[in-house]
């Protein structure tokens, strides 16, 4: 068995593929209106191949490279694994609206809310895709919540991972900012570009309580040099907009009767911030009352960030419900 990987990037083609040590890299140029994408290809090569396309969505002030490492890690595992009923599986690394490289070079139409970022995503899918349907959607935080409105939008058969994502509405005074979402936001909306470097944010995050991580995340949120200066890669006032959608929206009539053939998979991080136990009681309640449709996994030793906290945790409990997802859509 030989295994395959390649990667992709919307505008240009950065291809690597790795046979046991060995690698090397080849790029042309393409394009194709739409969000910003990187592609990653995980191919197991059999006489008989069946092949599985995935969309992977950050969440907010990310971008898709944020979940590339896991990501490998993930579909790594699960195309060496041969009970797995898909050989080839293509991986769609997106930057939503208004964030990473989409920002520069994709022009959002309609009001920013959850249900036209998933519009965003659909469009992209099919114009990099025609003709071929999603097998899964895995969303982290915002994406997860973009990943379910795909998913209801598309209204095929599907597997949908959210990741630390809270489903239901909030208001500025709930639990959920306990995880400082709008401490953050409010404190970059203020602070004066360009930057003449990284270590001056630093400064300024530092003196607003951040802590060491959360300014070096930040940070990989710049772009530009020490000549120029710098700027963040999103769009800040679609990024309050792409908050209060999320804070709006409620999906609590999905999760209790998913399209059919629509598999949702729920997992919350034990150590995350962002959940009160009014919220987890109604997540177990739509799930126990949803045919089965609906499940609530827990993942230990992980905070809200829990595809870089726990990834090794998180893939194993992913696995096993992903090999034979497409088994439960026949």
């Amino acid at each position: 068995m030989s295994l395959t990987s390649h990667s992709r990037l919307h505008g240009s083609l950065v291809r690597n593929i790795a046979r046991i040590g060995q690698s090397f890299f080849s790029s042309s140029s393409s394009s194709s209106p739409g969000l910003h994408y990187e592609e990653l290809v995980f191919e197991r090569a059999e006489q008989n191949e069946s092949e599985s396309v995935s969309v992977v969505l950050h969440g907010l002030l990310g971008t898709g490279r944020n979940l590339r490492t896991f990501v490998n890690m993930l579909f790594n595992g699960l195309v060496s694994d041969e009970t797995c009923c898909s050989t080839k599986h293509r991986v769609l690394l997106m930057d939503l609206r208004h964030h990473g490289k989409s920002n520069q070079i994709f022009d959002p139409s309609g009001p920013d809310t959850i249900e036209n970022a998933a519009q965003d995503v659909i469009h992209t899918v099919e114009k990099a895709n025609p003709g071929v349907g999603v097998e899964r959607i895995i969303g982290h935080s915002l994406g997860g919540k973009v990943s379910l409105e795909v998913a209801r939008q598309l209204d095929t058969p599907c597997q949908v991972w959210t990741l630390d994502s809270f489903p239901f509405s909030f208001d500025e005074s709930s639990k959920r900012n306990a995880l400082g979402v709008l401490k953050v936001l409010e404190t970059i909306a203020g602070i004066v570009q360009p930057l003449e470097s990284r270590a001056e944010l630093y400064e300024i995050l530092e003196n607003h309580g951040f802590s060491k991580g959360l300014q070096q995340w930040l940070g990989s949120n710049l772009v530009g040099n020490d000549d120029e200066g710098y700027v963040w890669n999103f769009h800040i006032p679609g990024v309050f907009n792409m908050y209060e959608s999320y804070g709006k929206t409620d999906y609590s009539d999905f999760l209790a009767k998913p399209p059919d053939q629509c598999r949702v998979e729920i997992i919350r991080a034990l150590e995350s911030k962002g959940w009160d136990e009014e919220s987890i009681e109604k997540l177990q309640y739509l799930s126990s009352n949803s045919r089965g449709m609906t499940r609530v996994h827990e993942l230990e030793n992980a905070g809200h960030w829990l595809h870089a906290e726990n990834p090794s945790g998180l893939a194993e409990l992913m696995l096993p419900h992903m090999k034979h997802s497409c088994d439960s859509y026949n």
